[in-house]
């Protein structure tokens, strides 16, 4: 067992440049880029309470996956398998790929309930999950955690948007916003590896910011997209050249910050662009439907 677990050599021979750039592709299809791109033109496209439940637990599933991983500090199979680059220095189990793909596309095909989003979806993480594999970025070990933790926490997450928690949702948002940075703090100090809680705690910025934003659009803005296709084109390109412009300049005005307060900041800013400042424009450019 503990073979089949941990022993990746058999994928060896089935690598070509066909199988290789193929999951090269799925596998990018689980990086932060990809998954943040997502949930912004989701959010824009197809139902902003949608896709903040979707960005919800996504990101407490990003600090959880990042802080198991210095917890448990397992590492990853031979360096003389990889082919991915990207990695850097981190542990290995839970595969971040497997759980935070299989939390992403399993809840957006919960919320579309349609049977061929279900399809869509067990392709994607499978394809993702496979690709870590092909790679010789995880073990099957790595990819198992991750799938494991995924259902925990899609079942967790099912559960607290059911009615019997739906008077601490319907709470005041200072009060969720409060929670949620304390929360922040509170993992900070507990995570096991304090040189490495940067990258996964900037992503309590995100989230704040995130229902910050979706509120005020919601009252504010109101920005619904139109029907055309060519307008929504339009939607996805002018929003993600603001996501890529705000990313490229608040790296250069940030720079000489404390990394700690950088990031938070600049994820901040990420999650007000793209729930709040992106569909103000979309408005102002006439990308909107009358109210």
């Amino acid at each position: 067992m503990n073979e089949v677990l941990h022993d990746i050599s058999w994928v060896v021979p089935l690598r070509n440049d066909f199988l290789t750039g193929l999951f090269k592709f799925f596998t990018w299809l689980g990086y932060p880029t990809f998954i943040m791109l997502a949930l912004a033109v989701g959010y824009w496209l197809l139902g902003k309470d949608r896709f903040t439940r979707v960005a919800v637990i996504v990101i407490i599933s990003t600090v959880l996956n990042a802080f198991l991983k210095d917890f448990w500090q397992n590492p990853r199979p031979d360096i003389a398998f990889r082919l991915d680059a990207d990695v850097g220095t981190s542990f290995g189990m839970p595969s971040g790929h497997a759980q935070i793909s299989a939390v992403l596309w399993f809840w957006m095909a919960y919320e579309f309930r349609r049977a061929w989003f279900w399809g869509l979806a067990v392709i994607m993480v499978a394809g993702i999950c496979f690709s870590r594999i092909y790679l010789g970025i995880h073990d099957l070990e790595d990819i198992l955690a991750g799938l494991i933790l995924a259902a925990l926490s899609l079942s967790l997450y099912r559960v607290a948007l059911g009615q019997k928690f739906e008077v601490l949702r319907q709470g005041p948002l200072y009060l969720t916003l409060f929670a949620i940075m304390s929360l922040g703090l509170i993992v900070k100090l507990a995570w096991p590896d304090q040189e490495n809680s940067i990258g996964a705690l900037v992503v309590f910025g995100l989230l704040p910011a995130w229902l910050l934003g979706a509120s005020i659009e919601t009252r504010l803005v109101r920005f619904k997209p139109r029907q055309e296709i060519w307008s929504r084109v339009v939607v996805v390109v002018l929003g993600l050249a603001c996501l890529m412009a705000l990313l490229a300049l608040s790296k250069l005005a940030l720079s000489g910050l404390e990394p700690l307060l950088a990031g938070t900041i600049s994820s901040a800013l990420l999650g007000l662009t793209m729930t709040l400042f992106a569909p103000l424009l979309f408005k102002l450019c006439r990308l909107s439907e009358s109210s």
